[in-house]
C-alpha cells in the first residue's frame, strides 16, 4: 500500500512539473475570479476553472518576441481546433486527435495533427500549453 501510494504520488509530481513546457516569466490568475492560487491540475481553486497563465514567447524562426496568454490542459481535454506549444518556440494548431491503448505499456495515448509539424505522439499523462 504505501508503495502504491508513494508511485501515485511520484507520477503526480512528475506529471505536473516535469511534463509541461514552462516559461521563465510566467504569470498566473483566474479571469473569473481574480485570483493568483492554482491547484495541481491548473484549475482555480475557488471557481475550478482553468488557470490564465500570460508569458513572453520568442519565436525561433523570427527571433520577435510577444505575450502570449495560455492555459494548461491534460492531453485527453485538448480539442480540436486548439493551439499548442511544444518547444515554447512554435505554436501548432490541432486538426486531428486519436486515442491509442498500447498493450505493451498498459497506458492510453493520443496522436495529434498538427499543422505544420504533422502528426505527433503524447502520452496521456502530460499537461499543454494552449494558447489561447
Amino acid at each position: 500500500m504505501v508503495k502504491l501510494v508513494k508511485k501515485i504520488i511520484k507520477e503526480k509530481i512528475y506529471m505536473n512539473f516535469m511534463f509541461c513546457d514552462q516559461f521563465d516569466d510566467e504569470t498566473y490568475y483566474c479571469p473569473h475570479c481574480g485570483t493568483t492560487d492554482y491547484t495541481d491540475d491548473w484549475k482555480c481553486p475557488h471557481c475550478g476553472n482553468y488557470i490564465r497563465i500570460t508569458a513572453t514567447m520568442v519565436n525561433a524562426d523570427t527571433n520577435f518576441c510577444k505575450e502570449i496568454y495560455f492555459i494548461r490542459k491534460p492531453i485527453d481535454e485538448v480539442e480540436i481546433g486548439n493551439r499548442i506549444t511544444m518547444d515554447n518556440s512554435r505554436v501548432y494548431e490541432v486538426l486531428n486527435k486519436v486515442k491509442n491503448y498500447s498493450q505493451k505499456k498498459h497506458s492510453y495515448s493520443y496522436r495529434l495533427a498538427l499543422k505544420g509539424f504533422g502528426f505527433k505522439a503524447f502520452p496521456d499523462y502530460n499537461y499543454y500549453n494552449c494558447v489561447l
